[in-house]
């Protein structure tokens, strides 16, 4: 399933480019990275880190569309995470100055994440695929003819998650996270071609 809906965002954004494209296409993304250790004595720091390029253009004036990868993990000790995904998204733009805009977007999404932990009989692994879909609100900041930075002030929307392994694990999650310049506040850049 996951190489199926993968492959689809692919041909689906790789279909959408060939169309006549008069307004740019782009590619952009956000590169994350943390680490923390807490003051306790024998505590494990850890380790996050993200990366998720883009590809899009425009096929109207103020409107976008594009395809995302999503990768992220975190490290502490010995657990480790690693996630694996793509995304599909549209974004609406309203101009408030020439440079300045807010947009609204339409997201999906499809993630698959493996947690590893190792203990002194073994290593035990778990699988846990997640479906997503929400709607985003941000904002965009036109630098040069050719650069925009685009920040993402909060989200509504649902996903769900589940394990293949264990069809009685799993959640569903409705939810509102809004936030100005707080967690999830996060920024990316793009470059129009």
């Amino acid at each position: 399933m996951k190489k199926i809906f993968l492959l689809l965002c692919l041909f689906g954004a790789l279909s959408l480019t060939a169309q006549h494209n008069r307004y740019g296409v782009y590619v952009g993304g956000t590169l994350g990275f943390s680490s923390a250790k807490s003051n306790i004595e024998n505590s494990q720091g850890r380790t996050k880190w993200s990366f998720s390029p883009e590809f899009g253009f425009y096929p109207v004036q103020q409107l976008s569309v594009g395809i995302n990868l999503l990768m992220d993990g975190v490290s502490q000790g010995d657990y480790t995470t690693n996630s694996f995904g793509s995304g599909l998204y549209c974004r609406k733009f309203f101009g408030v100055t020439d440079n300045f805009s807010i947009f609204i977007g339409l997201n999906g999404s499809y993630k698959t994440t493996t947690a590893k932990q190792i203990y002194q009989y073994g290593t035990v692994k778990d699988v846990e695929n997640s479906v997503g879909a929400f709607f985003d609100l941000g904002l965009s900041y036109k630098m040069s003819e050719k650069w925009s930075i685009l920040g993402r002030l909060g989200t509504l929307g649902y996903n769900k998650t589940s394990n293949p392994d264990n069809p009685d694990y799993g959640e569903k999650v409705f939810g509102i996270n809004l936030n100005a310049l707080g967690n999830p506040f996060s920024v990316g850049a793009l470059y129009k071609f």
